[in-house]
């Protein structure tokens, strides 16, 4: 699972707390009009956002190691007009988690009568409660399903034949488990932490606003923005120093600990350049799946078709991510492919892993990954 996604998860899940902490009595009447929000605002905010990621993403790709960035970003193109089988995969795991999200709907609560008149807002707040709970059970299977395939994915990636990627996804899977719960856990901690450092800057802002309410106004604006970019830009840094921990787990056989600590090793020096190419990679898959959102809106229908979206193109992430790590490291990969530890936390005998042979990009036939030994 691309920790980006991670990203993703992570702000959903604070979504859906911080509506539990903050809901209103969740009257019809509330529902509608925080729901009621016009199509054309919405494009227009999806239209600022497109601009301002592209503006932030031109200035990374310059600030950024251009040869890297552009060899990478060819070399993911080149590698997907030739297997476009790929996004087969995509498919299937649109099918599967389309069908499991329509599943949990179908059995989750819904009550419309409650929300409708209001008659009781304490069992509407316990429906709510319920919903969010389905809602995380969903979550939690979604990331379940996803890091299967995304072991599907690179192994794919390493040897283009949807069988092989199959069957050699489930050697690596029980030691995926473990990766994705870290990085999980780390994803928390950080926003956490953040929680934390905007709590504390509440405080000093409200100190200093009790002594002079005009100051302490304009000091906790500049502080909150000061404060959120730099807690975002550490948030995004850290989450993409573990980029590598996957690829490097499926490609050079490592263990779980070995893996984030060679990712942290080997994406340093080229944070801006993994920024660029994830971010651009993003866009493109998810450009369609947000049209369709703003086009369908409050749609049951949308949300579908758009996940559907998501899902098939997001192969277009993963193909990026392993050509980042394969130009990076200077080497597609350890050539010998070993069977998984009985642990998945004990780190594999060396395979070549302390022995990172080092090669110039143009020697490295990235586009052609070589074929699993053995």
């Amino acid at each position: 699972m691309n920790p980006m996604n991670l990203v993703y998860l992570v702000l959903t899940l604070g979504i859906l707390l911080t509506a539990a902490s903050g809901m209103e009595e969740p009257t019809y009447d509330n529902i509608m009009q925080q729901a009621d929000v016009p199509v054309v605002f919405m494009i227009i905010a999806m239209v600022i956002t497109l601009v301002i990621g592209l503006i932030v993403l031109g200035i990374a790709y310059i600030l950024s190691d251009r040869e890297l960035s552009k060899d990478s970003l060819r070399d993911t193109f080149d590698f997907l007009r030739k297997n476009p089988a790929i996004f087969a995969i995509g498919f299937i795991m649109s099918v599967i988690l389309l069908a499991v999200t329509a599943g949990i709907d179908m059995i989750a609560p819904v009550p419309p009568s409650t929300y409708m008149y209001g008659a009781d807002p304490m069992a509407a707040m316990g429906d709510f409660a319920a919903m969010m709970v389905f809602a995380i059970i969903s979550i939690i299977i979604t990331v379940l399903i996803s890091l299967y395939f995304t072991a599907v994915f690179y192994c794919y990636i390493k040897n283009p034949k949807i069988e092989d990627a199959f069957s050699r996804a489930v050697n690596f899977y029980i030691r995926l488990l473990p990766l994705g719960i870290i990085t999980f856990l780390i994803a928390i901690f950080l926003v956490i932490l953040m929680g934390i450092v905007f709590f504390a800057a509440a405080l000093i802002s409200g100190l200093i606003a009790s002594i002079s309410p005009v100051a302490g106004g304009i000091l906790s604006v500049i502080i909150f923005i000061i404060l959120g970019i730099a807690a975002f830009v550490t948030f995004i840094a850290i989450m993409l120093r573990l980029t590598f921990a996957i690829p490097i787990l499926i490609y050079e056989n490592s263990g779980v600990i070995n893996s984030l600590k060679e990712s942290w090793d080997r994406t340093r020096g080229a944070l801006l350049s993994i920024f660029v190419v994830n971010g651009i990679a993003g866009i493109i898959y998810m450009v369609l799946p947000i049209i369709v959102l703003v086009a369908l809106p409050q749609s049951v229908v949308g949300q579908y078709v758009s996940s559907f979206l998501m899902y098939l193109l997001m192969p277009i992430s993963y193909v990026a991510l392993a050509m980042l790590y394969f130009n990076v490291s200077g080497t597609i990969g350890a050539a010998v492919q070993k069977q998984p530890p009985a642990n998945a936390l004990e780190e594999p005998e060396s395979v070549g892993q302390s022995q990172k042979p080092k090669a110039s990009r143009s020697e490295i036939p990235v586009h052609e990954p070589p074929k699993y030994v053995g």
